[in-house]
């Protein structure tokens, strides 16, 4: 399954990740039957219609373990799926695990840029034995 010619939000806020499901799970039902049916979308998840009921409420009800099927069965790619949740549920965590991404990026790049170190030769550090000569 591609998912690179889907149109997606870049990004997806607490408050918008239940009426992305719920929207994403409309436009993929079996539109052949009538009306969308919450029961219908709840038995492809795997979940009774109260636990699809109970994510759509708060989305905080939603098992972790589930995100990548969610994701599967809403057709979009589940890597960007998983980031949005986990960053919508735990922003704290997810800075956390950009910004350490960020720092060894930018290390990275300075080793590329700089590949060598400066010292500074000073006659107390020769003299105490810091460096030899």
């Amino acid at each position: 399954m591609s998912f690179e010619q889907e149109e997606v939000p870049e990004t997806l806020r607490y408050i918008e990740l239940a009426p992305f499901i719920k929207a994403r799970l409309e436009k993929f039902s079996d539109q052949s039957v009538g009306a969308f049916r919450y029961a219908d979308a709840a038995q492809q998840l795997g979940y009774s219609r109260e636990q699809l009921w109970a994510i759509l409420d708060n989305i905080e009800n939603l098992p972790m373990r589930d995100v990548q099927r969610l994701a599967k069965v809403i057709k979009v790619d589940p890597a960007w799926f998983t980031e949005q949740v986990f960053t919508a549920l735990f922003p704290e965590q997810m800075e956390l695990i950009f910004y350490k991404k960020e720092i060894l990026y930018e290390a990275i790049k300075d080793e590329q840029e700089k590949p060598y170190i400066d010292v500074i030769l000073t006659d107390k550090g020769i003299k105490n034995g810091y460096i030899d000569n």
